[in-house]
């Protein structure tokens, strides 16, 4: 991978491989800190998709919806944000591929798909949705 190509599956599990074993603080954990600061390793942003359940006789997991999304191309992150009022999972989840190219089949693909007799709405996110509901329920600045 060299700057400016999108990630793969792959580039992150040789990542991972790469600070496996590894001493914190050590000088094999700092020149890899160094070269991570140079931009090689450096994590390239996901695509992100919005996939919202439209019916509610029970919530669906993520893993059962990425086991299905995950058939089309390699899923990066997925995670059901939590509404910062009231703390509670929200009816989305945002779903992060490696490459733009996957986002619009996937979403022909998964638009008004069906899970376990749920019915689900599929939508390209914008940058700024991301930010409005980070990973972890982290609250925003000016939350409550």
């Amino acid at each position: 991978m060299s700057i400016g190509e999108e990630m793969t599956m792959q580039d992150v599990l040789n990542t991972k491989a790469t600070f496996h074993n590894v001493r914190p603080g050590g000088p094999k954990d700092k020149r890899l800190r160094r070269v991570e600061l140079m931009g090689e390793n450096t994590p390239k942003p996901l695509h992100w998709m919005k996939v919202e359940q439209l019916t509610f006789d029970h919530v669906i997991s993520e893993k059962v919806v990425k086991e299905r999304m995950q058939q089309l191309a390699d899923i990066g992150d997925i995670y059901r944000p939590v509404d910062c009022d009231t703390k509670e999972p929200v009816n989305f989840l945002l779903v992060g591929y490696f490459s733009q190219s996957n986002l619009l089949p996937a979403f022909r693909a998964y638009n008004n798909m069906e899970l376990e007799g749920i019915q689900f709405s599929v939508t390209i996110c914008k940058p700024w949705l991301i930010g409005l509901y980070p990973k972890g329920g982290v609250i925003p600045v000016g939350g409550s």
